[in-house]
């Protein structure tokens, strides 16, 4: 209010000084213009200027609203602002949590996978022994009587003969015997080189370790269903029988002149 009446009370001044400078001459007989330039319709009467000052205050007035009205919708702005940030948030917090989901159903996946592995792994190891016990049961079957059809006079089988007590370890898998010589049978479903190698390894901690056969002359032989890169071949190089399973029965591969090694 106060700074209303300051301001009519310059208006009214600067009015006053212009009535007084109206017919006031310089010494060139001019006229002087007025202190403050104002163009009105009519003569400046005291009711025009207080018009005046009552149409400046309205429109004070209604910009002071407008000024109001967009603080107001400033406001709204900014808690719209404050929604659509705390939305965004809200957002960031859902896609952490299906993230942990998508990582715990990755490690759940991972390790049914590690127990799926594990038990195909063992339904192979299960698949080979089944196996295994087929071509052995095929073979031992025979066994006695394919090896005297080559003078071999053995006359007993012993199905997986193993180490005595202090000797290393070793297993073999058909042992046919007569007391003066045993003809040591290694059954395998799929003969490979490696396989051949590891037997003759074995065959020869058999004749230096094992108290059993310390006094008998031995002879090795592998048996198989099927041949890996001609093992077959270099197993009867190295001097062992080779014995093929056929169907319901078994067959010696080697040559009838065959001379096999005695480890």
């Amino acid at each position: 209010m106060v700074e209303w009446v300051n301001d009519f009370y310059l208006v009214l001044h600067g009015f006053i000084m212009m009535e007084k400078n109206k017919n006031t001459r310089n010494k060139d007989n001019e006229v002087n213009e007025p202190a403050v330039v104002y163009q009105p319709e009519g003569p400046l009467t005291f009711e025009k200027v207080w018009q005046m000052f009552q149409e400046t205050d309205k429109k004070f007035r209604e910009t002071d609203k407008k000024f109001k009205e967009t603080d107001r919708k400033f406001q709204d702005t900014d808690r719209k602002f404050q929604d659509t940030d705390r939305k965004f948030q809200d957002t960031d917090r859902k896609f952490q949590d299906t993230d942990r989901k998508f990582q715990d159903t990755e490690r759940i996946m991972k390790e049914q996978s590690k127990e799926t592995l594990q038990s195909i792994r063992e339904l192979k190891e299960e698949y080979k022994d089944r196996w295994g016990e087929l071509v052995e049961s095929l073979v031992s079957g025979n066994l006695l009587r394919i090896l005297k059809a080559r003078n071999f006079l053995v006359h007993k089988v012993s199905p997986r003969v193993r180490n005595y007590k202090g000797e290393p370890n070793y297993e073999l898998d058909l042992v046919a015997s007569n007391g003066d010589e045993v003809v040591v049978v290694e059954v395998k479903s799929s003969l490979n080189v490696e396989a051949v190698k590891h037997f003759i390894s074995q065959l020869q901690l058999v004749r230096n370790h094992s108290r059993r056969f310390r006094k008998q002359r031995m002879i090795g032989a592998v048996a198989y269903l099927k041949d890996h890169c001609d093992a077959a071949r270099m197993a009867m190089n190295r001097g062992l029988l080779v014995i093929r399973a056929t169907g319901e029965s078994a067959a010696i591969l080697n040559d009838e002149d065959f001379k096999p090694i005695r480890f």
